[in-house]
């Protein structure tokens, strides 16, 4: 209802309201939060649960555990500068057989031909070659940091618990290690990697391309860290889940220099650019909200609303807040979309207004990169491409001309970083284009690679390249004289082969060959060829550098040998216009059948990727390497709670001179922040100052074990007393104690439904003094607990099954006593049905044969469609008469 005579809102007041109206939904958030994942224990099968056991198997470490590492035993050294992570140092074991501590345990087993290796914070299961396990491995770990960025927590238990992820060798690989952890249908058709809401873990196998090998992984295990956090992730849209997934993936790989750049917006490959012009224009530009509400799956579209949210810092501060309130929130898999609807729109403070900017954001983009024909891998500065049968030239165009002029008016388009400086490559200042490229070992005079200049796109494929549309013509069939239009019209796809450019070859690693209007060919001389040759066994290298005059191209190769530059020039006699051609036009990579690495040299702008925080600090993770990005968030969430006061006056205008200060001044940005932060410190709102501390209380389960993990920002004394009431005894209980920053408090064998929390904080000379209360969590998404005895001449069977985080579960219990003349009526069934969070009791009585003695083996197990996944449960129990 709407009170037409009420003053307008201002944007803090309604985020307050949206704070306000969320935190009687904090409770249902913890109850059912997946921080807890120990419940699930080991069976013969394939799991089984017992939040609230204290003597359960997953209690205690297992003999063969002692010798696996623990989290906070193992190094895991990344810098990271922005979306830049550099690796320092890490610490891989593999550990055989054995299966570590992770958020799939007792829901994830061995396979034959697999084995495990961990790192600090990850567990893979797989059966790939040892480096490469290592690679995924280190891949994970300098993404850490940015899972850790996006989703703004790290999971509540990782300092003892790993994220597990699965990578088979092939699909079929991949399919067979998904049936031993119960899934039944494998390996999803469409799918290189899935990560599995049962068991919270990633399964992988590769694909023929190498970059998808690697966004795989960096995805799907963004999902597995997604659930590790929270349980599951049907609470959040998939512009949000899929959107930060394929957005972290999209990356550039710098193998030698150990180094990740991820949230790439402009590449080559795998260009989410590309898809999501293709489909905002197909779909008539669609708003954020309109994406929202459709459940298809379109990445382009949600790798945009990612993008723009994160692109700028006070969007980012309101995005970060909508996340955290949605999570909260935490709707059933139906409720998802609209609650996130409604929630965008209270907590964006002019929501037509960030629509309209959206629309503005995703029409000023586009690509810097064109595959006109691949296909084109990518590792760092370099391109290739993976040698198969080829229909038309592989061509990739990058939208540069050679005097380093961007042909795009999109800002900082290339947001990755360029080649280190080389010898073989003339400066820029010298130079205005230079290609170096890496022969592989031994191929030194196979096929030919090069560079193509003065790129002139035929009509038609310009107009594609504008919107991505293609054209659709209607074909016509004449039957009995009569004309009729085809139900289906014609795809008129982009011919790139009726482009035009000069092809500038290396021929077989011998001949210089310009394809132009003048052909000219040159021969490279011994002492180049001399140090080429003598590189082959470990791949040759040949720097192409060029210049452009008045009235030639001039071009100069470079090799080394043994330390000296051996040099070459040739220069190519032009025309006026075809020289302004060259001047003016993009360039594009040539390659044919050889996956020899080309480097082009180019001079682009400044970009996003660029290291700024030299020297401050070792994880700088936000994309304007602020230093005090944490602290810039705790006063934002602080001023949403002030309102009508001086102090929301202050927020209001100094916030945006911060925001402002982000790209370039980040010293004045600080001193401000600090003025801001010191003001906020008078507040009287508690809430005000539990987001200015940081504060933050959390529940978790270490193997069956609950604790309380208590978080703020710095150093402070937190005195807590936390109350509970034990259902069983009916019987009040409480205990006391200091608290330091991360600080974890055990709760013993607590079995309380519901605990209250009463916390003193003294931080920064403030004391004041915050109550929560927590749903006491052990909740694990699908889980069966099998429990047998014999009494009075018969044989009773309890089992227990536990419903899903979101939609049903329906299925088949089977009940199996063995040998089958051990009881009469040998096998029972029944049909299962269970609601989300809902724990279900079957029981089932058989009658012991009086003429068998001896032991009894019970199998029970359950075929469940889980939210539209089939999954297999199964026990086994022996009993001895």
């Amino acid at each position: 209802m709407t009170n037409n005579n009420s003053k307008p809102q201002s944007p803090i007041q309604s985020i307050r309201q949206t704070y306000s109206a969320s935190r009687s939904r904090t409770r249902s958030f913890l109850r059912h939060s997946g921080i807890v994942n120990a419940c699930c224990l080991a069976a013969l099968g394939l799991s089984s649960c017992s939040p609230q056991t204290p003597k359960t198997p997953t209690a205690m470490p297992q003999k063969a555990e002692l010798s696996i590492p623990k989290p906070s035993e193992m190094k895991a050294d990344v810098k990271v500068e922005g979306r830049l992570s550099t690796l320092l140092a890490m610490d891989i074991k593999k550990l055989g057989r054995q299966i570590p501590y992770t958020y799939s345990a007792g829901k994830i087993s061995n396979s034959p031909g697999y084995e495990w290796w961990v790192s600090k914070h990850f567990a893979i299961k797989s059966d790939l070659p040892e480096a490469k396990v290592k690679l995924y491995l280190e891949l994970l770990e300098m993404s850490y940091p940015h899972y850790v960025e996006l989703f703004g927590a790290e999971p509540a238990n990782i300092d003892n618990q790993r994220i597990a992820v699965v990578y088979g060798k092939s699909r079929a690989s991949t399919r067979n290690t998904m049936l031993d952890d119960g899934f039944r249908r494998g390996v999803h058709k469409n799918a290189g990697g899935e990560t599995m809401y049962y068991n919270r873990a990633g399964y992988s196998f590769p694909s023929s391309r190498e970059q998808h090998q690697r966004y795989i992984v960096i995805h799907e295990t963004m999902h597995a860290y997604h659930m590790a956090l929270s349980g599951h992730s049907t609470w959040a849209p998939n512009w949000i889940t899929e959107g930060l997934a394929d957005s972290i993936a999209s990356h550039v790989y710098y193998p030698e220099r150990q180094q990740l750049a991820v949230m790439v917006r402009d590449r080559a490959p795998m260009s989410y650019l590309i898809s999501g012009l293709k489909q905002f224009y197909a779909a008539d530009k669609p708003g954020i909200a309109e994406i929202n509400d459709d459940p298809a799956l379109k990445r382009g579209l949600n790798f945009f609303i990612i993008h723009f949210l994160l692109s700028d810092p006070e969007r980012a501060q309101y995005f970060a807040w909508f996340r955290d309130q949605l999570m909260a929130a935490n709707p059933h898999s139906e409720a998802t979309l609209p609650t996130a609807n409604k929630l965008l729109k209270e907590v964006f403070p002019d929501w037509d207004q960030l629509e309209a900017a959206f629309q503005e954001y995703v029409k000023s983009q586009n690509s810097s990169f064109h595959i006109a024909s691949g296909p084109w891998e990518q590792d760092g500065s370099a391109y290739w491409i993976r040698v198969q049968e080829e229909k038309q030239q592989p061509r990739l165009d990058i939208g540069i001309n050679p005097k380093g002029e961007l042909l795009s008016t999109m800002q900082n388009a290339v947001d990755f970083p360029g080649p280190l400086a080389n010898p073989l490559i003339i400066p820029a200042a010298e130079s205005q284009l230079g290609l170096l490229v890496k022969y592989q070992p031994g191929q030194l005079h196979r096929g030919q690679v090069g560079i193509g200049l003065g790129l002139e796109l035929h009509p038609e494929n310009q107009a594609y390249r504008k919107d991505y549309q293609v054209v659709k013509e209607e074909t016509e069939n004449t039957n009995d004289n009569k004309t009729s239009k085809n139900e289906k019209a014609k795809i008129k796809r982009p011919d790139y082969a009726l482009d035009s450019y000069f092809p500038l070859w290396m021929k077989e690693g011998r001949y210089l060959v310009f394809e132009g209007p003048q052909y000219q060919a040159f021969a490279l001389n011994p002492q180049l060829l001399d140090a080429m040759k003598k590189q082959n066994e470990k791949g040759a290298k040949l720097g192409i550098n060029l210049s452009i005059s008045n009235n030639s191209l001039i071009v100069e190769l470079r090799s080394e040998l043994n330390g000296e530059l051996i040099k070459q020039r040739e220069t190519i006699s032009l025309s006026e216009e075809q020289i302004k051609r060259l001047r003016n036009s993009a360039i594009n990579l040539l390659a044919n059948n050889v996956s020899h690495r080309l480097t082009p040299y180019l001079q682009f702008p400044n970009n996003a990727q660029t290291p700024r925080s030299e020297g401050q600090t070792k994880i700088v993770s936000n994309p304007w390497q602020f230093v005090d990005m944490p602290k810039l968030q705790r006063v934002f969430r602080a001023c949403l709670h002030e309102q009508n006061t001086e102090l929301a006056k202050q927020c209001s205008d100094t916030l945006p001179t911060i925001y402002a200060s982000l790209n370039n001044e980040h010293q004045q940005a600080s001193a401000t922040l600090s003025t801001l932060e010191n003001a906020l410190l008078a507040s009287d709102n508690q809430d005000t100052l539990k987001q200015l501390a940081g504060l933050n209380n959390r529940l978790r389960y270490n193997r069956g074990k609950p604790q309380l993990l208590s978080e703020i920002a710095g150093d402070a004394t937190l005195n807590s007393t936390l109350s509970w009431k034990q259902q069983e005894q009916n019987l009040d209980q409480s205990i006391e104690q200091s608290l330091s920053n991360h600080a974890v408090a055990d709760l013993h064998n607590v079995k309380a439904s519901t605990l209250n929390l009463k916390q003193k904080v003294n931080w920064k000379g403030r004391q004041f003094t915050i109550t929560e209360e927590f749903e006491n969590p052990g909740f694990d998404g699908v889980c069966m607990v099998d429990r047998n005895n014999l009494r009075d001449g018969k044989l009773q069977n309890l089992v227990k099954i536990t419903g899903p985080y979101s939609g049903k579960t329906k299925g088949t219990l089977r009940i199996d006593v063995m040998p089958s003349q051990a009881v009469r009526n040998s096998v029972q069934t029944v049909d299962v049905e269970i609601a989300p969070y809902e724990t279900k009791s079957f029981k089932q009585l058989f009658e012991l044969n009086p003429d068998y003695k001896g032991p009894i083996t019970i199998h029970s197990s359950a075929n469940l469609d889980v939210d539209g996944e089939a999954i297999y449960l199964s026990q086994d129990q022996r009993i001895n008469q």
